[in-house]
């Protein structure tokens, strides 16, 4: 006897040739569908009617249910990829990309948000115009790539070149209102970019799931983080241009 947690449905059926000639209603196949309940749940469908030759017959029935069965798959891979870009997305938040001993400045609270929250949807964006020169590739390695570029570019290399051209305060926490040099700041986000781009490529090359493809990433490349860095830099301007002078 079968217990609480399984169903076992029968439909005992004929073929259409022998159904026919008795003038009963047609079954195509019998079908059983057994239902096991677990922690993860299990759909197992066992046809159980066989025409001569001993060969199953796949009624509507069990193609849709197997229909089902494969989107359920699918549904479980696109959640499994989805925690999986999460738990990279929390793993890289820990890092110490900003320390704000003295977190003040409208530019500092931005960079914040930019470092912990937009850099993911900056890296999707890129994935996706990638994809528009129809270039497969994963987009959770190209998060990534924002993240190391972002370390790097902003934290380091951009409030050393603005140091060097007279801004020795790239952040402005530090900065009276007004006196911030939009100089400094520009040569640094220049700088920035152009660390972005070495840092960046490799991998962009590594993202592209078609291998032959690799060679013709460079221009997608190019053009998508031309477009975010131009985007983030008028976006850190409008932030710093008020509190600033050439």
């Amino acid at each position: 006897m079968p217990n609480a947690q399984q169903k076992v449905l029968c439909n005992w059926g004929l073929t259409l040739q022998q159904s026919s000639a008795v003038h009963i209603q047609a079954l195509v196949s019998a079908d059983g569908i057994l239902l096991v309940i677990s922690s993860l749940h299990q759909l197992l469908i066992i046809n159980l009617a066989s025409v001569p030759g001993g060969q199953l017959v796949n009624s509507p029935t069990a193609q849709s249910l197997v229909r089902y069965v494969q989107a359920d798959d699918q549904h479980i891979m696109t959640t499994e990829k989805a925690n999986r870009f999460l738990i990279i997305l929390f793993i890289l938040t820990l890092f110490p990309t900003m320390a704000f001993a003295n977190a003040g400045s409208p530019m500092m609270w931005f960079g914040m948000f930019h470092s912990l929250i937009l850099n993911a949807v900056i890296g999707v964006t890129e994935s996706e115009i990638v994809r528009k020169f129809k270039i497969p590739n994963r987009a959770w390695l190209i998060v990534i790539a924002n993240y190391v570029s972002m370390l790097i570019g902003l934290n380091y290399i951009a409030p050393h070149f603005s140091t060097i051209s007279g801004n020795y305060d790239f952040w402005g926490g530090q900065t009276n209102y007004g006196a911030y040099e939009l100089k400094g700041f520009f040569a640094g986000m220049t700088a920035s970019f152009c660390a972005t781009l070495i840092i960046e490529l490799p991998f962009f090359f590594f993202a592209v799931k078609d291998k032959l493809l690799r060679k013709k990433i460079f221009i997608p490349f190019f053009v998508a983080n031309f477009i975010t860095n131009i985007v983030m830099t008028l976006v850190y301007y409008l932030i710093v241009k008020g509190g600033g002078h050439w």
